[in-house]
């Protein structure tokens, strides 16, 4: 999260002084990205941009520690295809991309469900896919079929030294 949160600030540059960006967190497992987003941009903040978070993840495992450290987050615990009736302005999406099976079917899902921006971070084209639980390599291809507006490459030594991860925003469809 800590490397979206620039890009956020640039999104919204232009967003009311102090006006409230609705966000959807798409798979945030552990919560503290989440976190550090609600706590960063919260109504009480000093920070002159607002957010208001509902995180959703097909799992509700980590929802005790979600309670303890984000309680006033809201959760929803949904695939992200089967979400009727809501929209948001912006929709992040961290390490979750490579993970699904259809990613191009779950990226214009996400658009579809954000009335401005998606962001999306994830691994660069590990090929070979050598983390257990990833399905997906994510490379030009992927992201130039997906619409992306903006492609940053970079070494996120969180993930290892020699691992490159990537963000990527695409425009939101929704109303």
């Amino acid at each position: 999260m800590i490397e979206i949160i620039p890009i956020i600030h640039r999104l919204y540059f232009n967003w009311p002084y102090n006006g409230t960006v609705e966000v959807l967190d798409v798979g945030p497992q552990t919560f503290t990205g989440t976190r550090l987003l609600a706590r960063t941009h919260s109504q009480s903040s000093f920070n002159n941009l607002k957010m208001n978070i509902t995180a959703l993840d097909i799992h509700d495992r980590f929802l005790p520690l979600k309670e303890c450290i984000c309680p006033d987050v809201e959760f929803i615990k949904s695939d992200v295809l089967d979400i009727k009736d809501r929209t948001w302005d912006l929709i992040i999406c961290s390490h979750v991309i490579e993970h699904v099976p259809d990613p191009l079917k779950f990226l214009a899902r996400l658009q579809e469900l954000s009335r401005r921006d998606v962001i999306v971070a994830c691994p660069w084209n590990e090929d070979p896919i050598t983390t257990r639980g990833h399905i997906n390599t994510i490379n030009k291809t992927l992201v130039r079929k997906a619409g992306a507006r903006e492609l940053n490459i970079f070494t996120n030594f969180m993930w290892g030294k020699n691992r490159e991860v990537c963000i990527f925003t695409l425009a939101g469809s929704a109303s």
